[in-house]
């Protein structure tokens, strides 16, 4: 069953847990923070009962500020939200499929809150 699967993952060890689901390297195409490229790196992971492999950009210790806040400057990033019919990547593939991105302070531990869900094989 779903639940037993679940289970099972969260009893995990961290880096089996990071085996289910897109790695860092593979859900992040690339990103721009104030016009410059930044690593993958600069991601930290995250486990998340709910949504599995998340990743954190710009959370303390090391945090980053922009000058002005427009469609240039600030945060941006190309993603891959995966294949539905991958299970590589969807062990319990649903059309619920695809990426959460949340919006949070980044002093604080991420609190998942209101997401914007983009659909697995969203262009």
């Amino acid at each position: 069953t779903h639940e037993y699967a679940l289970q099972t993952i969260l009893n995990l060890d961290d880096n089996n847990k990071k085996l289910f689901g897109l790695k860092r390297e593979e859900a992040i195409m690339y990103c721009l923070f104030n016009m410059n490229y930044c690593e993958k790196s600069k991601f930290t992971w995250i486990f998340n009962e709910l949504y599995g492999n998340c990743f954190s950009f710009n959370q303390y210790p090391e945090i980053l500020f922009s000058p002005i806040a427009n469609t240039r400057i600030g945060f941006r990033a190309l993603l891959y939200t995966g294949n539905l019919h991958n299970s590589k990547y969807n062990i319990f593939p649903d059309e619920e499929s695809g990426l959460r991105i949340f919006i949070f302070n980044q002093t604080k531990y991420p609190f998942i809150q209101n997401p914007i869900h983009i659909k697995s094989g969203t262009n």
